[in-house]
């Protein structure tokens, strides 16, 4: 049973004033019935409430019929809320004041940031997990995660297979609900159209943005129907309203496509970004071979790590202010070394260390020309010993414990 968030809130921000309490946990969004213990503030105060349960949504959530779900989670959506956009009439990627766009080249450092780093690999280079591609089956899969936009303004007819229905079989409870807009012929990370699961394996992630709402949907480990009477198959489905300026936008504990619940699409290095405007304004999203149990906000779920001293999922990292952007010799990288320094990079998922999440998309090389192994050399003059973990000036504390929402106030980040 998910409970309303809103009445859940309502209980919390008044508890937590009361107290005379930070409000800066506003966001959170619980999922639990049970206890109910969140970080309220920079020495981590705990607070434990009680949810209830909303009836209506439950109703809601029991008696719609997918055409009925379409045009609720569709349609109302673009009308009952401000959506953002840019001067070209695109979608803002989450307003400025998101933690995706913070400045965090004044931020302190964490007084165990060389440790950390060490943890994740001192030596390590950094490396561009974009551009190139291998073949599989005959067939050329681009490296990075690829992006998707539609358009579902009835106005526009484009069709999705089932009308959106989708099925999530591994994290159904911790899947947002709804109709997502996955086209038939969707790109899909790491496999071509068709490709069979056990062919094209791995991490198989679908971005798609709607431009009508302004929201992203994000789904792991999917598979595409044969037909449009089909439903896509996903492991598990996240959806975020790019519009909205809220820290936290879904349930506190819940995994989304990534493993720190985070989205993906707002962290990726994209061809626009570097090649068109020559400027990244967001957190780059980068992955860890080494894991601890825990998570810092805005990321909002953990997985099982190996080491309790090591990263942690939503940690903040920037290269140094002493590191020298002009020593590299490409544009290209000298746009993604500036964002490195100034919005920094954000751990969202386990993987080879120090490796920078970028669109795939086969225009990298053609864009980059005779520059493009130059540019790749690049990325790997940089390595972890460049890198400094810091914190939020406010300090932040880390929750260790996936479902009962912990904040444990020993490892808070002061």
């Amino acid at each position: 049973m998910r409970p309303d968030p809103d009445l859940a809130l309502q209980g919390l921000e008044e508890a937590v004033e009361a107290r005379g309490w930070p409000t800066g946990i506003s966001e959170c969004r619980p999922s639990s019935e049970a206890a109910l213990e969140v970080c309220a503030g920079p020495l981590g105060v705990q607070f434990r409430g009680r949810i209830q349960t909303s009836k209506r949504l439950m109703a809601l959530q029991q008696s719609a019929q997918p055409a009925a779900l379409l045009l609720l989670v569709l349609l109302p959506l673009a009308a009952a809320r401000t959506v953002l956009r840019n001067r070209d009439g695109s979608c803002v990627m989450l307003p400025t004041a998101s933690p995706w766009h913070q400045d965090v080249s004044a931020w302190p450092v964490y007084s165990r940031s060389a440790s950390v780093v060490d943890i994740i690999g001192a030596d390590t280079r950094f490396h561009a997990d974009f551009s190139g591609g291998e073949e599989v089956s005959g067939r050329m899969i681009h490296y990075g995660i690829p992006i998707n936009e539609v358009d579902t303004n009835p106005a526009k007819g484009q069709r999705f297979p089932a009308n959106g229905a989708i099925v999530f079989d591994e994290s159904d409870d911790e899947s947002d609900h709804g109709m997502y807009p996955f086209p038939l012929a969707a790109k899909v990370e790491g496999a071509w159209a068709g490709c069979d699961p056990d062919v094209c394996s791995g991490d198989r992630h679908v971005l798609v943005r709607d431009n009508h709402t302004c929201l992203l949907y994000e789904g792991y480990a999917c598979r595409a129907p044969s037909g449009m009477s089909g439903k896509w198959t996903c492991g598990s489905g996240a959806i975020f309203d790019l519009s909205s300026p809220k820290l936290i936008q879904r349930h506190v504990g819940w995994t989304s496509a990534d493993a720190a619940g985070l989205p993906i699409w707002p962290g990726l290095i994209t061809i626009s970004d570097v090649l068109d405007k020559g400027v990244i304004d967001h957190a780059i999203r980068f992955t860890s071979d080494s894991l601890r149990t825990a998570y810092q906000y805005p990321a909002t779920h953990l997985t099982d790590g190996d080491n309790p001293a090591g990263p942690w999922m939503g940690m903040r990292a920037r290269l140094r202010p002493t590191f020298n952007c002009g020593l590299l010799r490409t544009a290209a990288a000298r746009v993604i070394c500036r964002a490195l320094k100034k919005t920094g990079m954000i751990l969202a998922d386990g993987g080879s260390s120090w490796y920078l999440t970028g669109e795939a998309n086969p225009a990298w090389q053609a864009r980059l020309g005779s520059s493009y192994d130059q540019f790749l050399t690049d990325i790997k003059a940089i390595k972890g010993s460049d890198v400094q973990v810091v914190v939020p000036p406010t300090g932040a504390c880390l929750c260790d414990h996936a479902h009962a929402y912990n904040c444990d106030t020993t490892v808070c980040l002061l």
